[in-house]
């Protein structure tokens, strides 16, 4: 499923060299010129760089004081769940790469869910470069339920272009998008369109790691999602009324997704159709009790390639949409103000975050003192700062699905205590991701998946499955 660049890759080193010396040494340098003639300028910025922080660990804080009290959203899962119209599930996949994955995602889907398989139509949409055995299973499983087809792209590229060319397929008044790992809980579908019939038209679901067992780097990106989906989506949602449709375990009025399609030349076609939605005067919501599990990346290589094009994804929107959002007519000011937080605030504060180095740098070349102790505003929000990741895990671990299990407790601890060393990661990612934009590489690089995260998986996602039923 990747794309071809338009330019030459770099290699990941060369990267990370350029981004450190445009976007650290350059300020530094520009801090030391500037300090020697004017030192008071330095205080400022200090105060800046200070305040960048202070005001997106505040936000963290606010999110986790709306999404906390409420452990789903809006609606109590005491209610009934609505009579099911004909719903349709497009799965897309790379068969090279998923086809240990999708017989099970396959056979999950016309068995375990709780809509009747006469009102449930499944559409796998695939591309692969070369015929595979697992193509004849699939072929059968055709045979033996109607509701099932097997749809191979043929030049496709992208999950994009998979979705697009599923839609004319699609017959369901509901369209559930689901990635090949994706496992939902058989009420999702349920718990999903009684938004619909409230007048939402994308409902934004949860998104929960089942491999977080395997290593270091599952568990961390599972309390990562857990974060995500169960603090930062559900505070913002319930504060403003709106949400992002992610990828996957998404749910859009069918009309509406046929009217707003996939564009595959973006590399977060996922985010880019939430806003020309959002544009469009369509409704978005997220709700964290509709829920499916997933597999997360379980090597640094592959976290690596898959948060980059999620960066660079981000950057495309924000260029491409920030204008329009405030431009909107019908968007009310706090919506407008929530989705500059997210695109332009969101590509800012990794730039941001990373001149308190260049300050301090700076000021010790000159040899100007920073007295963090003796000056309120700067230990203020350095406290703020240092305290939001530790409080925010500890808010995540009381709405997390697994929270009893004692094994798991201490990497919530671990995740708050390394929570700045993984921040910085990510912000390393998004300045890569801003160089290769402007430079115009963009390749679509498929998500590796190992065999041992499909083998892994097998247990934990049944005692997923168990404990989402009791407290879901």
């Amino acid at each position: 499923m990747a794309r071809s660049p338009s330019k030459q890759q770099l290699p990941a080193p060369l990267y990370l060299a350029a981004s450190y010396v445009f976007f650290l040494g350059l300020p530094t340098l520009i801090c030391v010129i500037i300090g020697l003639s004017h030192p008071g300028i330095l205080t400022v910025l200090h105060y800046m760089v200070a305040t960048a922080y202070a005001l997106t660990a505040i936000m963290m804080l606010m999110e986790a004081r709306v999404a906390i009290p409420r452990r789903r959203a809006k609606r109590a899962h005491t209610e009934a769940l609505p009579e099911m119209p004909l719903t349709t599930v497009i799965v897309s996949a790379y068969l090279p790469n998923e086809q240990d994955l999708i017989a099970e995602t396959i056979v999950r889907l016309t068995t375990q869910m709780h809509v009747p398989s006469y009102k449930l139509q499944i559409i796998l949409a695939y591309n692969t470069p070369d015929d595979l055995p697992v193509e004849e299973t699939l072929a059968s499983f055709g045979q033996l339920n109607a509701s099932f087809l097997p749809l191979r792209v043929v030049g496709s590229r992208s999950k994009a272009e998979n979705i697009l060319a599923a839609l004319p397929h699609a017959r369901g008044e509901m369209t559930v998008l689901l990635d090949a790992d994706h496992h939902p809980h058989p009420d999702a579908f349920e718990r999903a369109y009684r938004w619909l019939e409230s007048g939402y038209d994308v409902v934004q679901g949860r998104c929960v790691v089942r491999n977080q067992r395997q290593n270091l780097l599952t568990r961390l990106v599972s309390v990562e999602f857990e974060q995500i989906y169960g603090i930062s989506h559900t505070g913002r949602s319930l504060s403003v009324d709106t949400a992002i449709f992610g990828g996957t375990n998404g749910y859009w009025r069918t009309s509406v997704l046929k009217e707003i399609g996939m564009d595959s030349r973006m590399l977060t076609e996922d985010i880019d159709s939430s806003i020309r939605a959002l544009l469009g005067g369509y409704r978005l919501i997220h709700d964290r009790s509709v829920i499916s599990t997933e597999l997360a990346t379980a090597t640094m290589r592959s976290w690596w390639t898959q948060r980059l094009r999620w960066a660079q994804g981000w950057f495309q929107v924000t260029l491409r949409h920030q204008v329009s959002i405030w431009r909107c007519e019908h968007l009310n000011r706090r919506t407008k103000w929530y989705w500059t937080y997210m695109l332009t605030w969101r590509e800012l504060f990794p730039l941001l975050s990373l001149q308190i180095f260049a300050l301090l740098i700076a000021a010790l070349v000159i040899g100007q003192p920073v007295n963090w102790v003796r000056n309120w505003y700067l230990a203020g929000t350095t406290v703020i700062t240092l305290a939001s990741g530790p409080l925010v895990a500890m808010a995540t671990y009381r709405i997390a699905l697994w929270r009893t299990k004692k094994s798991l407790r201490a990497w919530f601890v671990i995740f708050a205590l390394t929570s700045l060393v993984y921040t910085t990661m990510k912000n390393m990612v998004a300045m890569v991701a801003m160089l290769r934009e402007f430079r115009g590489e963009s390749p679509w690089v498929v998500t590796a998946r190992q065999a041992a995260e499909s083998k892994a998986k097998a247990t934990a996602d049944i005692r997923y499955h168990e404990k989402v039923g009791a407290d879901a």
